[in-house]
């Protein structure tokens, strides 16, 4: 498929679109080939076209054009918010769930998607407007990444909206969207500061770090405990003590 600029039928002309844009998590890693960079971009540009024309949205009538590693999709303004979010839910992640069944290890990949709208205008040479410089940051945003780099492969799909997308397209509509799993973050690229709202499913390979996690912090806390004597030794005692003492003002900081 041919991924350079395309501005598709009905070109925005300043009206509000909802813009998505994609990236690979861990495109460069060093354990990819030049054949598993190949085989990924191919996938995307299968995967990403697919699930807009399964969500009831003709491709051609989108602007779409490659963004090194991702893609840009300007929806058209007749488009709504909460169908471009449904599409990624359910089609994207659907389309890379079977991706990553059969490819190889090298070829294996999550994505990183974004998710806004606002006003955008378009000619010859593409599409501007703020909206996409937006969804250029959320995308990058730090737990973001970290989350989704975490997550395991069976869940392979991140992604992130604006605060306006959220309270309007996604916290409306629980039966479509899974709106009590996003969680909420403040970000600031440069000068720009924002609230943002992320859906990373964690999958077996976040709660195996989280579980190891907990793990390790009850281990510590019995052996803490072991060396003081126990809960229910002297010096647990005589720290409950002090607390008291303190509270009722019998010892002063």
């Amino acid at each position: 498929m041919d991924f350079s600029s395309e501005v598709g039928v009905g070109a925005p002309k300043g009206e509000n679109c909802t813009v998505l844009l994609t990236d690979i998590v861990g495109s460069t890693a060093a354990h990819r080939t030049a054949a598993d960079r190949r085989t990924i971009r191919e996938a995307i540009y299968e995967i990403v076209p697919a699930a807009v024309e399964k969500a009831g949205i003709p491709w051609n009538e989108c602007h779409h054009e490659g963004r090194g590693d991702g893609i840009l999709v300007v929806f058209p303004s007749t488009v709504p918010t909460k169908q471009v979010v449904h599409l990624v839910h359910a089609y994207v992640t659907d389309g890379l769930r079977r991706h990553n069944a059969t490819a190889r290890r090298g070829a294996r990949f999550k994505q990183r998607n974004a998710v806004d709208v606002g006003s955008v205008e378009s000619d010859t040479a593409g599409v501007d407007g703020r909206v996409i410089s937006n969804a250029a940051r959320l995308i990058d945003q730090r737990t973001f990444r970290r989350r989704l780099a975490a997550a395991s492969f069976a869940n392979p799909v991140g992604l992130i909206v604006s605060d306006h997308v959220y309270l309007d397209s996604i916290k409306p509509y629980p039966e479509s969207v899974p709106s009590a799993e996003y969680k909420k973050i403040n970000g600031r690229v440069k000068e720009y500061e924002f609230t943002a709202w992320f859906h990373v499913a964690p999958g077996d390979g976040l709660a195996r770090r989280l579980t190891g996690r907990t793990r390790r912090a009850g281990v510590h806390r019995r052996h803490r405990d072991a060396r003081h004597g126990g809960a229910g030794g002297p010096v647990a005692w005589w720290c409950r003590l002090l607390r008291v003492w303190r509270s009722r003002g019998r010892i002063q900081e």
